[in-house]
This record gives C-alpha cells, structure tokens and sequence, in this order.
C-alpha cells in the first residue's frame, strides 16, 4: 500500500508537471506576442514621428504633394495620430481644400482636445469661410489652452472686429497686454483698433510702442508712417517712408554682368505704394517740386499708365503749383481713362482758369459738377469762376450748396463768409 501510494503520488507530481509546465509554455508564447505586438507599435510610431518630421520639412518649404504623401503614410502607421492630422489640415487647407481641412482638424480635436495649434488652425479656416464667430470661438480656446502666444489673443481681436464688438476687442487686448509686456503683436493690434475708430493720433501712440518692442518689424515701421500721415505729422511720416525705402533698397541684389546670376536673381517686389505715400508726406510739408517729380515718374510707369488716383494726384499738385501744361496733361488723360469722373473736366476748369479763359473754364466747371452733384470740389470751382467773374450772386448759390454737403470745409466757410460780407455791404 505504501509504495502503491509513492507511486501513485510520482504519476500525480508527474502529470501536475506537465500540467504546469503546458501552462508555462502557454503563459510564454503570449508574452511573446505581446512583445512583438508593443515592438511593431514602438516600429509604427517611430516610422510615423520620422514621416511627420519629413512632412513638416516637405510643407515648409512649400512641397505640398510630397508633404501630403508623407503625412498619409505617418497617418498609415498611426492613424490616432493628433500632430500628423493637424499637419494634414494644413496642407489641405493650403490646396484650397478647406471642408477637408476642418474635417482633419476636427479629427486631431477628438484624439487631443488640449493641442492648442489645432484650434488656432480651425480658427483659420473658419474665417476663411467667413464663420467670423466659429474662429473666434476657436482662437479663444487657443489663446486659454496656450496662455503664452501673444497671435492666439490678436487672431479672437480680429474676429471680435468683423463681429462689429470693436469695444470687446479692445478690452480683450487691453487686458491681454500684461501678460505679454515685450511683445509687440498685442500693441501692434491696439494701433490698428486705434485706426479703425478713425483716431490717428492713439494710433501713433500705439505703433512707437510696438517699434520699441520689435525695432527691426518694417510692417510696424510702415504701420506707424502711415498712421502719422493720417495724423497730419508729416514730417515724420516722411522720414520713416524714406527708411522703408532705403530698407527696400539695400535689400535688392547687386547688379552683376553674368546673365545667368541676373536670371536667377529674385526681384524685389515693387513698393510703388510708399514711394506714393511719400510724394504725400511732401505735399502735405508743402515740397510740391519734389512731390510732383514723384508722381509724374510714377504715372509714366506702365503700372501708373491707368492708375487714376496717381493721375489725380498730380493734378492736384500741378494745381498748388499753377502748372497749367501738367493741369491740361493730366485732364486730357483723365478724360481718357475715366470720363464719368469729374476731375478731367475739373483740372481742365483749372487749368483755362490759369490761362485766363475764364468762360471757358466756367463751362468745363458746371460739367464737373453735372457728373459729380454731391462732390464739394466742383463747386468751390464754380463758386471761384464765379467770383472771378464778378458773378457773386451765383458764386454764393454755388459756396452755400458746397457748405450743405461738408459744413466742415474750411475752403467752403471762407468762401462763405467772404460772399456772405460782400452781399451785406451797402452799395456806394
């Protein structure tokens, strides 16, 4: 019975061997798998990290196909990949798909809700759909997820203006400016806020703040000269102009003789825009020789040819000057380019004035003011032809309508006043 027992307890130690041994051979195998598994997926992810770098690369420098095949093989490796879909609707959004754009953003929004870039870019792209209160919307969980990017808390003011709220964006700013004490960006928006309230002067203010943050910013430098021509600072306007000029010009590449290099040179933009800016700052100092130079150079450029506001303009300079040759030059293009407007047949009025054909002048006059009624230069023309003419009666009908339509014009209160005295007078 006792070795029945032993032996019996040795088949039963054996089999609960092989029991356990089956069952470790088992246990081992799925550790197995699960190592391959979790190695695969480390594989998966890295060959996704390296596809997104080189997409990131591919999309900076404006390769968007390539950028876009990468991503979607990144996407391929891990298809919960957050950062590889942002990217994704960026370059989609790029290549004017801007549906699949807010479809991509919104899939890296629901595998991470905390990513603050993929709130700012949904922001884009629903302003680009003109969705002014969706992007605001997104800007502003950017600008809270993110409390350190000053762009977030400048994009919501933004939204907030085209929503007509320009009050709440400039409390918005104002109350964002603490935290980004050295940056310019946030100043920078107060000035343009400053500019749509029509306020030039705050403006000014804001944009010499903003320059003293960012001295090397040109588009804060040419923020700031544009603001102080509207502030009637002329002097200061002019002299910034002339450094964004100058900054313009030391930009373009040296002339060289080798045709080849001269290709392959890029061209600077055209800033024709300051070089006009500044032909105002002149006019507005009273430098009328220089301020005309620049707009007769400008209007011969082919660009200048059918541009009726630089025509315009040398008009009204040849008018400070008495120029009666530019005055008859630039009416007979005006008529040319644009005959409904009245300037051709104003700067026509001014220029036989000049001449001494006042008759003449009277009636190019009353055909500037036919095809403008509601324009008040037209009429100070004729109420001065008038008057000229000894015609008092007809030039103060023609002062007071000019009165009614801008009581704030000083030309039009002179003339007035002047008339008005006249008429008063008792006759000798």
């Amino acid at each position: 019975m006792k070795m029945y027992r032993t032996v019996k307890g040795i088949g039963t130690v054996t089999l609960l061997g092989l029991v356990l041994a089956a069952g470790g051979c088992m246990g081992h195998g799925q550790h197995t798998q699960e190592g391959k598994d979790l190695a695969q997926t480390r594989m998966d992810q890295l060959k996704a990290g390296t596809q997104l770098q080189m997409a990131q690369q591919q999309f900076q420098a404006g390769d968007l196909d390539k950028a876009r095949k990468s991503v979607e093989t990144a996407l391929a490796a891990v298809p919960n990949y957050a950062q590889a879909h942002l990217l994704r609707g960026r370059i989609q959004m790029e290549q004017g798909d801007l549906e699949g754009a807010r479809q991509s953003f919104i899939t890296a929004e629901a595998i991470e809700p905390t990513l603050a870039d993929t709130q700012y870019y949904a922001g884009i792209c629903y302003e680009r759909f003109r969705q002014w209160q969706p992007a605001y919307e997104r800007y502003t969980r950017a600008a809270d997820m993110d409390r350190a990017n000053p762009q977030y808390v400048v994009a919501a003011a933004e939204m907030l203006v085209h929503l007509k709220q320009p009050e709440q964006a400039k409390a918005l700013l104002v109350e964002r400016r603490k935290d980004f004490g050295h940056n310019a960006a946030i100043v920078q928006s107060l000035g343009n806020l400053a500019i749509l309230e029509g306020d030039a002067e705050a403006a000014v203010v804001h944009y010499q703040d903003a320059r003293m943050l960012a001295p090397d910013d040109l588009f804060i430098l040419e923020s700031l000269a544009r603001a102080q021509l509207h502030a009637n600072q002329f002097a200061d306007a002019e002299y910034n102009t002339s450094k964004l000029l100058d900054s313009i010009a030391s930009a373009e590449p040296k002339a060289t003789a080798n045709l080849k290099a001269r290709v392959a040179q890029k061209p600077v933009l055209s800033r024709r825009d300051l070089i006009l800016l500044r032909a105002r700052c002149l006019v507005g100092l009273q430098r009328f020789g220089e301020a005309k130079q620049i707009y007769v150079e400008q209007a011969m450029l082919p660009e200048g040819q059918r541009d009726v506001v630089t025509w315009v303009q040398l008009g009204q300079v040849a008018a400070k000057t008495d120029d009666a040759v530019r005055l008859r030059q630039v009416a007979a293009k005006l008529l040319s380019i644009s005959p409904d407007r009245h300037e051709g047949h104003s700067f026509r009025a001014l220029a036989l004035l000049i001449q001494g054909d006042v008759a003449a002048a009277e009636q190019a006059a009353l055909a500037a003011a036919k095809l403008a009624p509601n324009e008040v230069d037209p009429l100070l023309l004729i109420s001065s032809i008038m008057l000229r003419q000894g015609k008092n009666g007809e030039a103060l009908v023609a002062a007071e309508a000019a009165a009614r339509l801008d009581p704030s014009n000083a030309t039009a209160a002179r003339l007035l006043q002047s008339l008005s005295a006249t008429a008063a007078a008792p006759a000798e």
